[in-house]
């Protein structure tokens, strides 16, 4: 996982990751957090058309992820790619995907983000295409692939124990023992190139 969304789609794809809305109610439990969290064997893609899409553009939304999967560069929940629709789909400065989110408002934020930076008049920068774990229902906590199989880890970990996540980053990190909640937030803005804003979203 990075710290940045980047651009994409051009002759070839360039990727890049990057991190969970805050939420009411955490932390949780481990168990609970089993019982919220989804499998993170699969990411599905979700397009959302817009005017400016040709079908061209459409069809090559489509074939992304097995091109990302061709490439070795899995695609990753939770993720969003913003387009400037004056630039289009193809204009590597204004088109990013940010993946690898702890939510899909997340992943939202950082593709916007990343293009209204780079782009040079015209419209505002939209979204086209978002990416979810399969079967996806709102649920108090998410975490992104690498994360859920972190927490498997976690689930194994005995005795006290806490896992941190940080919403704009998609870094975490978990901890046991005495402390843990502040070892495990300690290593997750280490983690997190200096955002600072971990916070503990499970605890037992």
């Amino acid at each position: 996982m990075t710290g940045a969304a980047a651009a994409l789609l051009g002759a070839g794809l360039a990727p890049w990751a990057a991190g969970m809305a805050g939420a009411q109610g955490l932390p949780v439990s481990g168990k609970a957090a089993k019982a919220m969290l989804f499998s993170p064997k699969h990411a599905e893609m979700r397009l959302i058309d817009h005017d400016f899409l040709a079908p061209a553009d459409k069809q090559a939304l489509k074939l992304l992820p097995r091109i990302m999967k061709q490439q070795q560069m899995p695609m990753k929940y939770y993720g969003a790619i913003a387009v400037a629709p004056s630039a289009g789909l193809l204009a590597r400065e204004t088109t990013l995907f940010a993946m690898g989110h702890h939510s899909a408002e997340a992943a939202r934020a950082a593709a916007l983000g990343g293009c209204e930076a780079a782009r040079k008049g015209g419209r505002p920068c939209v979204i086209v295409a978002e990416v979810y774990p399969r079967g996806w229902k709102p649920r108090v906590l998410q975490l992104n692939q690498d994360a859920t199989r972190g927490f498997r880890k976690y689930r194994r970990a005995r005795g006290p124990k806490a896992f941190a996540a940080s919403p704009s980053t998609g870094h975490w990190a978990f901890a046991r023992g005495n402390g843990a909640a502040a070892e495990a937030l300690a290593r997750c803005n280490a983690e997190a190139g200096g955002a600072g804003d971990c916070r503990v979203v499970i605890r037992d």
